[in-house]
């Protein structure tokens, strides 16, 4: 720790194993010299297998006994062993309910020191017990909506189509999805009321996939309606995403602790599709961006001179995949190319974000063609995103801008420094150090982005799927092995797309410039060196990608 006067430490209670729990805020914290601290991964269970609830209560009464400077807890690890844990039915709630008692333990040990908490309001899906259970997944969700929209005060027809669904619906289908509903619902409820007893400072309700209309809806106005009623509301928070949302809650403490408050202003491309839900969500693009930098502590500004310039490219009704082939894809590039140049341009370079929520199945790219057209050094960009669905995305992209802006402002205090104190080489070399692992931290943030959302996601994905169809289709091979041939596959495609990418796009860039004339220097990007990618969960929704990279100091 060198950048800052003393060290400092976050505790960390993640939502699940994968990298966007894991690696992502790692990395974060990296960028500003702050240290995270994290349970084992062997503590936090993996895909369908639940963590160790009891044992990482344990481990984050001891781990909070030295100096913390917040804390950011996932309640449903705490209380399930998982966000995909808690979709299922395997947790009892009077056993959930006790395992959040460690809550207060928690607020004792850690004294003051602020305490953010997120959890799931379930959306559509839920994880059933048996395979049986599984096939009704789709009239799940129609059941949820028809229930939903039979409450309300024209529901003559939902209550009677309802009555048609439950006729198809066995029973037992029924009772364990309600029950798994009923049973997140009152941990959420128990949260808030964590917070009415000052053992959280913050909670983040996070929506899992779902709609405008469902039981989803229902949940929320109770739970905000609770908060209102113990006094609250202003420390509950409601937005559509995932794990991601750590991330932000991490952004979050660092700029409290440094009385931070970074500004955002937002460019929307896409018309009137900013005002509309984007898949899987069920408020608007608008609304969503307002709460996620809620949630994160900025605020939005209608100001050229921001913190952060957010170019969101909005959701699109085609996928990207026929998009491609569209007669108005080569116009699409190049008004994006045409937005891309202007708002770096604006920003000089140094503040702009983009957002790409085209398609929850992949990068726009259209986009991504009109960025590499028109940004000159990727690495100068504050951040890429399109993680997912939209929420996910505005959650990744948004933390790693913002603490990009303070490891911006920590060089500048390093150029000051060797102008106006007397710094030793000792000193000096270590503070370069720190820089240089800050500069590392954002490129590997950045990059990651840009092969997950768009080179896989967009471009390797749909191959792998086609070939995984093929296989299983021809019966060429055990299925057993379907797993081993979809990721050696997706390895050699996705190694290829990331080598092409580092080379035309980051390869011999400058991330940053140190000092001041005459003596300054830039921080050039060397080789990949090494590049190892896998499936962290045995599914093709998300990958882990792990790299190195050599990088120079040239004099400017």
């Amino acid at each position: 720790m060198t950048l800052r006067h003393r060290p400092h430490r976050i505790l960390f209670l993640p939502a699940d194993d994968r990298p966007c729990s894991l690696t992502w805020p790692r990395l974060t914290c990296r960028m500003v010299d702050w240290d995270l601290i994290m349970p084992p991964p062997n503590m936090l269970g993996w895909f369908n297998e639940a963590g160790k609830a009891d044992d990482l209560a344990t481990w984050s009464l001891d781990a909070a006994r030295d100096p913390l400077d917040g804390a950011v807890v996932s309640l449903d690890m705490l209380a399930f062993g998982g966000t995909q844990a808690g979709r299922g039915p395997t947790t009892r709630t009077a056993l959930a309910q006790q395992r959040l008692d460690s809550l207060a333990q928690l607020r004792e040990v850690v004294g003051a020191a602020p305490i953010c908490a997120f959890s799931v309001i379930l959306g559509f899906d839920v994880a059933p017990r048996s395979d049986d259970s599984a096939r009704f997944g789709r009239q799940l969700r129609e059941y949820s909506i028809l229930a939903a929209r039979s409450d309300s005060p024209d529901g003559e027809l939902a209550t009677e189509q309802l009555r048609d669904l439950e006729v198809s619906l066995p029973q037992a289908v029924i009772g364990e999805y309600l029950a798994i509903r009923a049973r997140n619902h009152e941990i959420n409820r128990r949260g808030i009321e964590e917070l009415a007893a000052k053992n959280l400072d913050l909670l983040v309700l996070v929506q899992d996939t779902a709609g405008p209309e469902g039981l989803h809806r229902e949940e929320q106005a109770e739970l905000l309606s609770l908060a209102r009623s113990l006094g609250v509301e202003e420390k509950v928070l409601l937005c559509n995403a995932g794990a991601e949302i750590g991330m932000v809650l991490i952004a979050r403490l660092i700029h409290e602790h440094m009385g931070k408050v970074p500004t955002v202003r937002v460019i929307y491309h896409g018309g009137e599709t900013c005002d509309q839900p984007a898949p899987g969500e069920d408020r608007t693009v608008t609304e969503q961006f307002a709460a996620m930098a809620a949630v994160m502590g900025a605020r939005v500004v209608d100001d050229p001179h921001a913190d952060i310039t957010a170019l969101v490219n909005c959701p699109i009704a085609v996928s990207s995949q026929n998009l491609a082939v569209d007669t108005a894809y080569d116009h699409r590039r190049s008004t994006l190319a045409a937005l891309v140049a202007r708002y770096q341009e604006a920003t000089a370079g140094r503040g702009l974000a983009i957002f790409d929520l085209a398609f929850a199945d992949g990068a726009d790219e259209a986009l991504v063609d009109g960025m590499t057209a028109a940004v000159k050094d990727f690495p100068r960009l504050l951040s890429f995103s399109g993680w997912q669905g939209a929420g996910n995305a505005l959650a990744v992209g948004l933390a790693h801008a913002a603490l990009r802006i303070i490891a911006l402002q920590d060089k500048g205090a390093f150029d000051l420094a060797q102008v106006i104190a007397d710094l030793t080489p000792m000193r000096y070399l270590a503070l370069l150090d720190a820089l240089i692992e800050s500069e590392k931290a954002h490129i590997s943030l950045l990059f990651s982005r840009l092969i997950e959302d768009y080179c896989y996601n967009t471009q390797v994905r749909p191959q792998v799927e086609g070939h995984i169809v093929n296989i299983v289709r021809d019966s060429t091979v055990d299925l057993s092995e379907v797993h081993d041939r979809a990721e050696r596959l997706m390895r050699e495609l996705l190694t290829a797309s990331a080598a092409d990418l580092w080379i035309e796009n980051f390869l011999g860039r400058a991330s940053v410039s140190l000092g001041m004339a005459p003596n300054r220097s830039q921080l050039v990007l060397a080789e990949l060196e090494e590049t190892r990618l896998s499936y962290p969960w045995r599914r093709l929704a998300e990958i882990d990608l792990t790299f190195t990279f050599g990088v120079e100091l040239v004099a400017d």
